[in-house]
């Protein structure tokens, strides 16, 4: 399952580098809300009966929308809404929504006739802000499965808590559901757990085969998969028991300000046999105790998902810059591993996002006209402005300045983690030192080490020194034959497909790759 908004107010990608070089700037434009309105791209409507739907609005700007209304319209004649008691004709204000945060509207839609026009009859809904608006089709079905998931609000907690996920599932199609598979999945930084013997947790699908099954929508950190039996009827609820409660937790060094994103998706499982023992972590032939679950064909798979988010406070992040240091002879191929160093005390955020300010973590690297580049990080374009870079230019070699992003797998550097930018070339002689800038953005407020040298000396000159009055506050140069080399790459996180959902076959592509049997802390 995959959410498709059919509008929403997009955030252009443009990055920001303050502080480092160029002429001064005049002064930002003060800072807006970012709304987005998201609605199912179609919904299926039973036959004589209606289907409940939730208008989605969320805010990803760093201030609150004030005063939001959304306004039905466009609305074919075919279609019946029913909107809440707050709602005035077919105008209703939804108040405040805050910074990265997020609400809904429930309505009903009811399909009364059949339309004449070669397409569905739809109905359209438009915000006050910005003309954000979404569509939908509604089309008929006589029966069939429609698992929905109910919206949940934001919770409260902060960094180190915990709580439990009030998940609500209801059956709005026109059988009898037995078995229900619950994916429970956060942002890097949130862990999901459960109490659940019949649950289980993974970290990443990092199998290019299994991953490939599931549609990608976003980056998503680790995830909990639980199965429930239950005799669920139409128009009957589920929740799951406070036994087997599904929660959600918050690392205690988890950087900010930023909304970190939750998901539930609920899918109809189809018959098996029964799971084995999931202390043994095997089924049949050994398999995976869940390898035998099939998700079955919902006929509204748009409303089997939906997303929460947990918003933290700014907090601090010392983005140390990471120089290096090359020695050898002219002729000589050498690697350079640059970039920056979190030394904490919380994760470098993913980035800010609004109409003003487009921001994500970054290093300017300036590379000695000593070293004649042969190769490129994929994370770096040629450049000086980031406003200016090429988005078709990663990894191309083209002189000696560079614009290199440092948020692996779309997510800040971890406490203590390295993200390093790798650089190739010949040697071709001694040079002035270049010199590597970081971006830390609003978490880093110590300057001192926020610049460090790239440095080459020949003939085993040593790579220790610091010359040209390079900022002495930066990390130790690394690289091949100098100072103290910094290898290895960057921890990689392959990101679990976002919102979507499990067809058929997908739920045991989701747990083949199971890190390990879910227990309570």
């Amino acid at each position: 399952m995959r959410l498709r908004p059919i509008a929403s107010a997009a955030a252009a990608v443009a990055l920001v580098l303050g502080g480092l070089a160029g002429p001064a700037q005049a002064a930002a434009p003060e800072p807006s809300p970012l709304l987005i309105v998201r609605l199912d791209h179609t919904i299926r409507v039973l036959e004589g009966g209606s289907k409940t739907v939730d208008v989605t609005v969320t805010n990803d700007g760093p201030v609150a929308a004030k005063d939001v209304v959304l306004t039905f319209w466009n609305i074919d004649p075919e279609v019946k809404l029913t909107l809440p008691g707050s709602c005035r004709e077919l105008t209703c204000p939804i108040g405040d929504v805050g910074a990265r945060n997020g609400t809904h509207l429930t309505i009903g839609v009811e399909l009364i006739g059949i339309t004449a026009k070669p397409t569905p009859a739809s109905f359209g809904v438009k915000s006050n802000y910005y003309a954000v608006e979404a569509n939908a089709w509604v089309v008929h079905y006589k029966r069939g499965l429609d698992l929905a998931v109910t919206p949940l609000a934001n919770p409260v907690i902060g960094r180190g808590g915990s709580t439990a996920v009030p998940i609500v599932v209801r059956n709005d199609g026109t059988e009898t559901i037995n078995k229900i598979g619950l994916v429970l999945r956060g942002d890097f930084g949130l862990e999901p757990t459960s109490r659940d013997r019949d649950c289980v947790s993974f970290d990443d699908i990092d199998d290019p085969k299994t991953y490939g099954k599931l549609p990608r929508s976003g980056s998503w950190g680790p995830a909990v998969f639980c199965t429930f039996d239950v005799d669920l009827p139409p128009g009957a609820t589920f929740r799951p028991p406070a036994d087997a409660s599904m929660r959600i937790a918050v690392d205690d060094d988890l950087g900010g300000p930023f909304a970190y994103r939750g998901n539930v998706t609920a899918v109809a499982l189809g018959d098996g046999p029964d799971p084995v023992d999931v202390e043994s972590g095997v089924g049949n032939s050994g398999q995976d105790q869940f390898s035998y679950l099939t998700a079955r064909t919902d006929f509204n798979y748009l409303d089997n998902f939906t997303h929460f988010f947990i918003p933290l406070d700014k907090s601090l992040a010392d983005s140390a810059a990471v120089g290096g240091a090359l020695t050898g002879t002219v002729g000589e191929t050498k690697t350079l591993k640059v970039g920056i160093h979190n030394l904490g005390p919380t994760t470098v955020i993913d980035g800010v996002f609004d109409h003003h300010e487009n921001w994500t973590p970054k290093v300017r690297v300036h590379i000695p006209t000593g070293l004649r580049l042969t190769s490129v990080d994929k994370e770096c374009k040629p450049g000086t402005d980031p406003d200016k870079t090429d988005n078709w230019s990663s990894g191309k070699v083209d002189g000696w300045d560079y614009i290199c992003s440092t948020r692996p797998w779309q997510r800040g550097a971890a406490v203590g983690e390295k993200v390093l930018l790798t650089f190739t070339g010949k040697l071709t002689g001694e040079s002035a030192p270049g010199w590597v800038a970081a971006d830390g953005g609003q978490q880093d407020t110590e300057p001192k080490n926020d610049r460090a040298a790239i440095t080459i000396a020949l003939d085993g000159a040593g790579g220790g020194a610091n010359p040209g009055g390079a900022n002495p506050g930066g990390e130790n140069p690394g690289g091949e034959g100098g100072g103290l080399p910094i290898t290895g790459a960057p921890v990689e996180w392959v990101a679990l497909g976002g919102a979507v959902l499990l067809v058929a076959g997908a739920v045991a592509a989701f747990v083949f790759r199971r890190r390990r049997i879910v227990t309570t802390l």
